[in-house]
């Protein structure tokens, strides 16, 4: 049996990689478009970062982009 050291401690290596195995990055896909909700006019919002900034701005939260 194989062991290798994670945070100081012997562990089998293949209850390691079961563990800790890699599942790849996480993707979030941003629809931009025309937000409504947000002032009194729609205003286009072309990235999440821009919807952040639109929504702190006027002192509202948005859980799309937080």
């Amino acid at each position: 049996m194989r062991w290798i050291q994670i945070n100081g401690e012997l562990v089998p290596a293949d209850e390691a990689t079961a563990q800790h195995e890699s599942k790849g990055p996480a993707v979030h896909i941003f629809k931009a478009g025309f937000y409504e909700h947000i002032d009194s006019e729609p205003i286009y919002i072309g990235s999440r970062k821009q919807l952040q900034h639109e929504t702190r701005s006027r002192g509202l939260t948005s859980d799309y982009a937080e």
